[in-house]
């Protein structure tokens, strides 16, 4: 479960609103170059921890 967003910024705003409505928002990050198979990892990580409707990624 994420935690809950205590900032009072227009951008946690936003989260906040879209987890109230179901919705799970990934952001990796990346210092450089994007590395296709750490973000696979790290979508297998998000399906495997949360409850996500494959169909809908």
């Amino acid at each position: 479960m994420m935690p809950a967003c205590t900032s009072s910024r227009r951008g946690a705003r936003l989260v906040v609103s879209a987890r109230d409505a179901g919705v799970l928002i990934a952001a990796p990050q990346s210092p450089g170059e994007w590395n296709a198979a750490k973000i696979d990892a790290f979508l297998d990580y998000l399906l495997a921890t949360h409850d996500i409707d494959r169909d809908r990624v």
